[in-house]
């Protein structure tokens, strides 16, 4: 309620030079003042948003209204002009309109049927966009590796947010991470990384032994940021971790998260049986389609399978035996996983249980978790119970 001796407020932005006309009885016992924006200073202000808003605490999405290019801004600017600019602009008010609430008295008596409210929030618009861009879209990037080979990976969320690195098994490309992509760049900058070999990096001859492999991922994580990294790596991304862990120490890792290969603890694994088909061997464009048929306990499209298949067959066949036979005893695993406190997660299927468990109660600061029902490539079969795990444990254990 706007009561004799109260102050009006006009919000909002009105081009300089334009004149405002007021009646007489308004200005009776009363003060009007305007505030440009709100009055904010967004050399000041927009740094303090910029860290809830990486944490996810802040969501600045909502009001977009729409994305544009940064060579677009001027157009952008021209939108929002009106087709007629008045000279003038004539402002008057009733009490309910000026609160909401209603009253019997007015400022000198003024009753009045409309408050011009002219706001301009493009500038923190566009910021917004630009923001949800950033951690929505994924990015194709490359590096070289300090041996000269050109690399990729997939890069999507805020930048300067901490970092998660998501390392794919053995001839996969990162992009098999997509479900991780989209779960984790609302908070995170999310990394999923091609090794040497695989995806859209490049695959040279040489280059497909551990100790190449963990200076890939310290060429990548030096290329990223000085913050340490969460590094989640699969199948054989696990090894590559646990080789970095070797070689770099773990003064760039923020945590771990193991998902589905040994880590050199007991028991062993049981070795798979291969059962020897009659007729002549598969060509090595079938063997492969069926191998990533079976990483999945859920029917997964075809096209999706094609499509993988297709990704793993750029890895070169004598590479690819070369990434299975790593020349080093199943202790060097251990020594690694054991070599540093950092917190580990370590997800597995029911084969590596045991080993899961040995883990949990030997290594301080570690998490395990079985997926009964799922297979190999238990994050895309389980996608929302893995999501969770991982989000729950980098907030419990790492980034609170």
């Amino acid at each position: 309620m706007l009561r004799p001796g109260g102050v009006a407020t006009i919000v909002g932005m009105i081009p300089i030079g334009t004149k405002i006309e007021l009646r007489a009885d308004f200005m009776g016992d009363c003060k009007i003042q305007g505030t440009s924006m709100g009055g904010k200073g967004f050399h000041v202000d927009t740094p303090r948003l910029l860290e809830p808003w990486q944490q996810g605490r802040l969501n600045l999405d909502m009001p977009i209204w729409g994305t544009i290019e940064p060579e677009e801004i001027n157009a952008a600017f021209a939108k929002l002009k009106p087709v007629h600019r008045p000279s003038s602009w004539s402002i008057s008010a009733s009490p309910e309109q000026l609160t909401g609430h209603g009253a019997d008295r007015s400022c000198g008596g003024m009753r009045a049927r409309h408050l011009i409210f002219a706001t301009l929030l493009m500038v923190w618009g566009c910021i917004g966009q630009a923001a949800a861009q950033s951690r929505t879209q994924v990015q194709s990037r490359f590096f070289i590796s300090s041996d000269g080979v050109r690399l990729h990976f997939l890069e999507a969320g805020p930048r300067g947010a901490h970092i998660l690195v998501f390392v794919p098994g053995w001839t996969m490309p990162a992009w098999i991470w997509t479900p991780q992509l989209a779960a984790f760049s609302h908070r995170y900058h999310v990394i999923a990384f091609d090794p040497r070999g695989q995806g859209d990096s490049d695959a040279p001859s040489w280059g497909y032994d551990q100790d190449r492999r963990a200076r890939d991922i310290a060429d990548l994580l030096t290329r990223l940021a000085p913050m340490p990294a969460v590094i989640v790596g699969w199948s054989l991304g696990v090894l590559d971790t646990l080789a970095y862990l070797q070689n770099e120490g773990d003064m760039r890792i923020a945590g771990l998260v193991l998902v589905d290969n040994s880590v050199g603890e007991e028991p062993a694994p049981v070795p798979v049986e291969i059962h020897s088909r009659p007729g002549p061997p598969l060509s090595r464009p079938v063997a492969m389609h069926r191998y990533v048929a079976g990483m999945f306990l859920d029917r997964q499209p075809t096209a999706y399978i094609d499509r993988l298949t297709a990704a793993t067959l750029r890895t070169p066949k004598a590479a690819a035996q070369e990434l299975l036979s790593y020349p080093v005893p199943r202790s060097y695993w251990r020594e690694a996983i054991y070599s540093t406190s950092k917190p580990v997660l370590y997800i597995v299927r029911p084969h590596l249980a045991a080993q899961a468990a040995n883990l949990k109660m030997h290594r301080p600061n570690t998490e395990t978790a079985v997926f009964a029902n799922a297979g190999h490539a238990l994050f895309i079969d389980d996608a929302a119970r893995f999501d969770a795990l991982v989000a729950s444990f980098i907030e419990s254990r790492i980034w609170p």
